[in-house]
């Protein structure tokens, strides 16, 4: 995720934006009057050069981006083995198991789940899409902070990076709509609430089964988009310097697939508040 930000005086339609060679303006899109943002797919592990010059070449600037594997490492050192991969443990909000089985990275499949908070069982539950048109009967809602109420449908992103199985919340009702930097939801506040779990008894040595959990209502009340991954609960892997790699990439993730929130805050008691302060601290 690439933002350019220009002088007043530059006409930004005269702008041609070069990527390894390789021409990618048209993937560079108006954010503000003074710049412009693209999602720069496709680059090769290493480092690549983003090239921005004027048509008249009498100006340029250049960014190197280096790229790493989604599977890490980033700045933790070479995977620890032996490792253990538990994914086809791991249950998601909708109640299924996430796979049956990673790749030899622990790696899995990114997943969208719709769920909805039903008013009668007082618990979540998968999304269906004839509710579309008849919505359920024990459909609950919840309060904005202007007094408004709307449906309790909560958008979950599943998926690794780092080898840590990460989710993503947000409350989300239109469910065919497709969410990128450019096309939010409409009930997030622009800012991120990353959770953290306790403990450290797990060893250093395996992938986890929880997050710090993301179905949090009192933070999608305010409109916050929430994220955690099992890297983030020392109670499985009590390694802070992978915690915090593991923030990086995530909150990366995150941007890539949301924007640029405002502003991330971390939550988390006991072993998830060391954590907390550890990854500031890194």
């Amino acid at each position: 995720m690439v933002e350019v930000r220009f002088r007043p005086e530059v006409e930004t339609d005269q702008i041609s934006y070069v990527l390894n060679g390789q021409d990618v303006t048209s993937s560079f899109r108006d954010f503000t009057p003074e710049s412009k943002q693209a999602l720069l797919a496709g680059l090769p592990i290493g480092d690549s050069e983003l090239l921005v010059y004027s048509n008249e070449r009498n100006y340029s600037e250049s960014l190197i981006l280096t790229n790493y594997p989604i599977s890490g490492p980033v700045l933790s050192g070479n995977h620890e083995v032996p490792f253990i991969c538990e994914a086809e443990k791991f249950k998601t909000v909708s109640g299924k198991t996430l796979v049956q089985r990673a790749d030899e990275g622990c790696m899995v499949q990114t997943q969208v789940d719709y769920v909805y908070w039903s008013d009668l069982d007082q618990a979540y539950k998968p999304w269906r899409s004839t509710y579309a048109v008849i919505p359920p009967v024990d459909l609950g809602y919840i309060s904005k902070p202007d007094g408004d109420f709307i449906p309790f449908i909560v958008r979950i992103e599943t998926g690794a990076v780092n080898r840590a199985i990460y989710e993503i919340a947000m409350l989300h009702e239109e469910v065919d709509e497709q969410l990128s930097p450019w096309q939010v939801s409409q009930h997030w506040n622009r800012k991120l609430v990353f959770t953290h779990g306790g403990g450290c008894r797990g060893g250093w040595f395996r992938q986890g089964t929880r997050t710090g959990g993301v179905m949090r209502r009192e933070l999608f009340e305010q409109g916050f988009a929430v994220v955690s991954s099992t890297f983030n609960v020392f109670g499985q892997n009590c390694n802070d310097l992978l915690a915090s790699e593991t923030h990086i990439m995530l909150k990366e993730r995150f941007i890539e697939r949301y924007g640029v929130p405002i502003y991330t805050v971390a939550t988390g008691s006991s072993g998830g508040s060391c954590q907390s302060h550890q990854t500031a601290d890194n």
